[in-house]
């Protein structure tokens, strides 16, 4: 019994560190092409171009990046969950109580919410992306 133990947690440690192998190289990937979209966006850069002015940017301040890209993430997710989930816990107590119009405007309501604090994110997104690009034009100078 001890050597079934013995090979299934070497199994376990080994197909995490593969996946460890695969989720990490991903984040920062993830992380390297923050800006390629907006890169396209406002700058009109195509393709590889863009990859490559977003993962330049980000390579020269990434703790400014990652600092206010997860501040910002947490601030906002610690504000919005209270009130999405309050909403629809409200949702469905209206439904089964057979008050379906006003779970409709209560779900109305929370869509609009969260498409605000969505809208709030890329504009966030968009200052970010411009003040670390002024960043990174300042020191290559």
């Amino acid at each position: 019994f001890s050597g079934y133990l013995i090979v299934k947690g070497y199994c376990i440690l080994k197909v995490s560190l593969k996946l460890l192998m695969l989720v990490v190289p991903g984040i920062i990937t993830l992380v390297q092409y923050g800006f390629a979209s907006l890169a396209y966006v406002i700058d009109g850069k195509q393709k590889g171009e863009a990859l490559e002015s977003s993962r330049d940017i980000i390579r020269n301040c990434w703790v400014q990046y990652l600092d206010y890209s997860l501040s910002c993430l947490g601030i906002f997710l610690f504000l919005l969950i209270p009130f999405v989930v309050s909403f629809d816990i409200f949702i469905q107590a209206a439904v089964m109580k057979n008050i379906v119009w006003l779970a409709r405007i209560v779900d109305l309501i929370e869509s609009c919410f969260v498409l605000v604090a969505a809208i709030y994110l890329v504009v966030f997104y968009y200052h970010l992306y411009k003040e670390l690009k002024e960043r990174y034009i300042l020191k290559n100078k």
